[in-house]
C-alpha cells in the first residue's frame, strides 16, 4: 500500500509541476503577444472612461465638427513629455461622455522623432503606409495608434484611438 501512495504522490507532484509549467508559458506568450498593448493612454485614462469621472481635470477646448457628440478637452496640469520628447498639447476627445482618442501634438522632426521612438520602444515596430512620409500605425485589439511627422510644416501628430469606440458603428459624421 505504501507503494501506491508513493506512486500517486510522485504522479501528484509531476502533475502539480507540468501545470505550474503550463501556467507561467500561458503567461509569458500571453504577454509576447501584446507586447506594450494599450487599453487607453499613459495608464491612468482607459478607452471608455466617463467624462464625468474626470470632469473637474478637464478643459473644455471644442466640440469635434467632424463627428456628432464629439467634445474636445485638454487636461490640466497635464504632463506633456512622452518618452524623452516633449509635446505642444494634448486633447483629449469624448465620444458620448465616454474617452474616445487622445492627440498629440508636437513641433519638430527632433522631438516627434523621440516621442516616435518612445513608442517602438513600448509597443514594437509599427507598419509603415505611404513610404514617402513619416507615416506610421500600430493596431492592436483595444487601441490604434497613428505617429505622423509632415516635413513641410515641421509638425508631428500621435493620435491613440479607441478601436471599440472606432469600430461600434455608432459615431456618424456630422452633416455640414
Amino acid at each position: 500500500m505504501n507503494k501506491i501512495d508513493l506512486k500517486n504522490n510522485k504522479t501528484s507532484r509531476l502533475l502539480l509541476i507540468t501545470a505550474f509549467i503550463i501556467v507561467v508559458l500561458i503567461g509569458v506568450i500571453i504577454i509576447v503577444n501584446n507586447k506594450g498593448e494599450s487599453n487607453g493612454f499613459k495608464g491612468f485614462l482607459l478607452w471608455e472612461t466617463a467624462f464625468d469621472s474626470v470632469k473637474n481635470d478637464m478643459t473644455f477646448i471644442s466640440t469635434d465638427t467632424r463627428f456628432v457628440g464629439v467634445n474636445n478637452f485638454s487636461r490640466k496640469n497635464d504632463n506633456f513629455q512622452i518618452g524623452s520628447g516633449t509635446a505642444k498639447a494634448i486633447t483629449y476627445a469624448f465620444w458620448q461622455n465616454k474617452l474616445y482618442s487622445v492627440t498629440i501634438n508636437i513641433d519638430g522632426y527632433e522631438n516627434w522623432s523621440k516621442m516616435h521612438q518612445s513608442l517602438i520602444k513600448e509597443f514594437g515596430e509599427p507598419s509603415k503606409l505611404n513610404g514617402n512620409t513619416e507615416d506610421y500605425y500600430w493596431y492592436g485589439d483595444a487601441t490604434s495608434i497613428q505617429s505622423v511627422y509632415w516635413e513641410f510644416n515641421k509638425k508631428g501628430l500621435i493620435i491613440f484611438t479607441s478601436q471599440k469606440l472606432s469600430n461600434t458603428g455608432g459615431m456618424r459624421k456630422a452633416s455640414n
